[in-house]
């Protein structure tokens, strides 16, 4: 006389199959246990850094711990096949010294080593959705990780709902463990396979915590030159996560990126002719070597670098410690529950 049900935030019961009115929404309320996930006091604006370690776990042994800097999210975890294998890279050093350094790890789970089709069929397949869920919550467990996040790119669009009910069923998994759940998604209204793909306001009403990648206004797939993330194209996607995504601010994460582009166009034409990414060592490099002609951005919140190269006209606009400082100051702003960084090992050394 009972269905299996399961809520927005994919937390499972049973509801009475005739006090279901077909003909009006049944609401089920067994109220929010989120508070007991939360990272601590909401005073606090927590920060987290990506790790890559895709291929091997950098050593940091050493290392002492970055001011601030809270929360490790080494990338340690892949979906290996269509039948929801895993392999990783994880590193027991790695671990022992975050844990020394009061560090929380939030290890990331990735879908780059399989095509959009294999992903499909594992999240249209509610068996091989439990396999794959299942080895993600038992390598947490396993491995005492403080969280997980999720960053599933290059997804087919017709996959948005099911991709939804992955993330609520691996979210109630790992809060039923006391492990929370992150996920990142893209800036809203892009590609199909790298924007539309997400349901923004069901995964944010599932997950613990969603993690907002602002960068890449302008990338390697520009014709035209731009800023990888100028400060008025983030605010204008921050608050389209909070008015029409219907994303709690208390659960939105700001990622900001450590890097930025090399740009060179045609002179004539201003196409791009070709562009790499620096590191924000590198672009401060830049910029005091050509202090004398970089100019403020106001709108975009960074300096801005153009110069003759060859037969060509070198763009760049500069993602230092004072455009970044920029940017995390909308954390206070909007009150968002932190910020992320793409990724250590870019940032300036000397700062």
């Amino acid at each position: 006389d009972y269905l299996t049900v399961r809520d927005e935030r994919g937390n499972i019961g049973y509801y009475q199959y005739g006090k279901i009115n077909a003909a009006a929404p049944t609401t089920w309320n067994q109220g929010s246990e989120f508070i007991k996930y939360q990272l601590g006091n909401r005073d606090i604006k927590y920060s987290l850094a990506w790790d890559y370690a895709q291929n091997f776990t950098p050593n940091r042994t050493g290392q002492t711990k970055i001011d601030g800097l809270r929360i490790l999210s080494p990338t340690w975890m892949e979906v290996k096949n269509a039948s929801a294998e895993m392999s990783n890279t994880i590193d027991r050093e790695y671990m022992n010294w975050a844990k020394q350094q009061n560090y929380l790890l939030w290890p990331t789970v990735k879908n780059d080593f399989v095509s959009m089709e294999d992903l499909s069929t594992i999240m249209n397949d509610m068996k091989l959705r439990e396999k794959l869920i299942h080895n993600i919550v038992n390598t947490a467990i396993g491995n005492s990780f403080d969280g997980i996040n999720l960053d599933f790119e290059n997804m087919l669009k017709e996959d948005k709902n099911v991709f939804s009910e992955f993330v609520r069923e691996l979210s109630a998994m790992l809060r039923a463990n006391g492990i929370i759940c992150s996920v990142d998604v893209t800036i809203a209204g892009g590609s199909d396979t790298y924007s539309l793909c997400y349901d923004r306001t069901a995964i944010a009403k599932a997950a613990d915590y969603v993690m907002l990648m602002a960068y890449d206004q302008y990338g390697s797939w520009s014709k035209s030159a731009g800023p990888v993330a100028s400060l008025s194209w983030v605010k204008s996607n921050i608050e389209e996560m909070l008015g029409y995504e219907n994303v709690a601010k208390d659960k939105l994460f700001l990622c900001v990126p450590f890097y930025s582009r090399y740009w060179v166009v045609d002179a004539e034409t201003n196409q791009v002719i070709r562009t790499s990414t620096i590191t924000m060592q590198q672009a401060n490099t830049y910029l005091n070597t050509y202090r004398n002609i970089a100019k403020w951005d106001e709108e975009a919140g960074q300096y801005y670098l153009e110069f003759s190269s060859g037969n060509g006209i070198v763009k760049m606009w500069i993602e230092n410690e004072e455009a970044l400082k920029k940017k995390i100051e909308l954390i206070n702003e909007y009150d968002l529950a932190g910020v992320a960084v793409w990724r250590l090992g870019y940032e300036d050394g000397n700062k």
